[in-house]
């Protein structure tokens, strides 16, 4: 539809209405507005700005308005003639575009206009005045309870005050009216009839009836809603009692939430000692991320790297002595547990094997071999993992040998004290 003075907006589409009555709204509706007269000036850009904000907020820019001014009131003098207060054009636009707003308009003197906003409303038949009436939180109110306020007013909005006719008091309409009732209608009671105004507001039979259907399809409308909420609501939540999905949930998460509570809580699996302590209070560390180091202190073992041309004769359950650097002068029985069979050299791709380091040097030293060793004492206090130890193998019953070998464990014993 082609305008005269109403500029269409180069983008955009209208608000169409459904069969069922529902609108169907694009994501860049057409929205006509009329400024209006007095504070609509004022307002009304700021009611533009206040809702294309919001839009931007709830819709990230993926929904947009365009807007259209159509013209009424004073503006509309201006803009075709100083007679014309509500363009036909106007009307039109309002009508095809489905959606409008308004700013506040002036009543004009003379003309035969009573009211521009009354006659829009008769035009466009508007009969319902639709008032929604909700609290917002952290505004006064006299209620007690002003959150349980949850209501929909519709009022007459062209008949009745609307739409009446008054007459003076005195004035030849108003004594003819006076008259009319007295004698045609059976009037007997008019209180100061000689000196009062009088005037008829019409409401019509058919105009209460739609008012009346249009507030209680909308009742209906807002149950059958309220039962489908409800519905859905009771869907969500799923059958009552312990088989409920989200009570069945919840238990399993507060059965988590214990297990959780009992992990905090680590229990060594031996007595030992703890060392490598890095963590400090509110410290939280990842899933399988070492916090600290344990140590067994239980089961003493040492394992000695011994040439292999002085294994011939080592076997398991061989008696020992044990020298430890970081306690010099002391000497502690052992047996020997286990003797090494392999290990792994370079270019060895199984990790299985122990790796033994040599020593390297003008001679080629020989291979050496991990021989395992529990001590037969307690835990020797003061005993750090990792410490020095020079081990005395007994082999067999050679006197020579184990004499050799009582000195030889003495005498290192007693060098650890300045070595």
């Amino acid at each position: 539809m082609g305008y005269q003075k109403i500029q269409v907006p180069a983008t955009g589409d209208k608000i169409t209405v459904n069969a069922d009555t529902s609108l169907n709204v694009p994501n860049n509706p057409i929205i006509p507005f009329i400024e209006g007269d007095g504070i609509g000036i004022d307002i009304s850009p700021v009611m533009i700005k206040v809702v294309d904000a919001a839009v931007q907020k709830a819709y990230g820019g993926e929904r947009k308005i365009s807007w259209m001014e159509v013209y009424a009131g004073e503006k509309a003098t201006q803009v075709y003639d100083q007679d014309t207060w509500l363009p036909q054009e106007t009307l039109d636009a309002v009508k095809d575009y489905v959606v409008s707003i308004k700013g506040p308009l002036t009543t004009p003197v003379g003309g035969g206009i009573r009211s521009l906003n009354v006659a829009l409303r008769q035009q466009l038949d508007l009969y319902v005045c639709l008032r929604p009436v909700r609290w917002f939180e952290g505004v006064p109110s006299p209620v007690k309870k002003p959150g349980d306020v949850d209501m929909t007013i519709f009022r007459e909005n062209s008949e009745d005050i609307y739409a009446g006719i008054e007459w003076k008091a005195g004035s030849p309409e108003a004594t003819k009216v006076i008259k009319f009732l007295k004698e045609e209608m059976g009037v007997t009671k008019i209180r100061f009839d000689q000196d009062c105004g009088i005037g008829v507001k019409p409401v019509s039979k058919e105009g209460t009836k739609r008012l009346a259907r249009k507030a209680l399809h909308s009742a209906e409308a807002a149950v059958v809603k309220a039962q489908a909420d409800l519905q859905r609501a009771r869907q969500e939540l799923g059958p009552t009692g312990m088989d409920n999905p989200q009570f069945k949930q919840a238990l399993a998460q507060l059965e988590k939430a214990r297990l959780d509570l009992v992990r905090t809580e680590i229990t060594a699996p031996a007595d030992g000692v703890i060392t490598n302590l890095q963590l400090a209070v509110g410290q939280v560390i990842s899933a399988s991320q070492p916090a600290l180091t344990f140590i067994d202190t239980g089961t003493v073992w040492v394992s000695a790297a011994f040439k292999e041309n002085s294994l011939e004769h080592v076997q398991a359950d061989d008696t020992a002595e044990l020298v430890f650097d970081v306690l010099p002068g002391r000497i502690f029985n052992a047996r020997v547990e286990s003797v090494g069979w392999g290990v792994a050299t370079e270019g060895t791709s199984s990790s299985a094997l122990p790796s033994v380091r040599n020593e390297s040097g003008w001679v080629r030293d020989p291979q050496r071999f991990p021989v395992r060793l529990v001590v037969m004492e307690p835990y020797p206090k003061g005993l750090r993992y990792g410490s020095q130890v020079t081990v005395v193998i007994y082999t067999g019953d050679n006197p020579l040998a184990n004499i050799f070998g009582v000195i030889t464990a003495r005498l290192v014993a007693l060098l650890t004290y300045v070595n």
